[in-house]
């Protein structure tokens, strides 16, 4: 979505973010990811595919 560096050769530090990106299907797979740890003792498969999805 937007890029934090514009050139080549431009110096970055360490931890300095390089660009934003959104994707709505990594958006779906965390929220899953998190209804599913909320239940993991109860349904440890559910669990384990949702992690495996991301």
């Amino acid at each position: 979505e937007e890029l934090l560096v514009d050139f080549t050769g431009e110096r970055v530090a360490i931890g300095r973010p390089l660009a934003v990106l959104y994707a709505p299907e990594l958006v779906t797979a965390e929220e899953e990811l998190l209804q599913a740890h909320r239940t993991r003792d109860a349904q440890p498969a559910l669990y384990q595919a949702a992690r495996a999805k991301l």
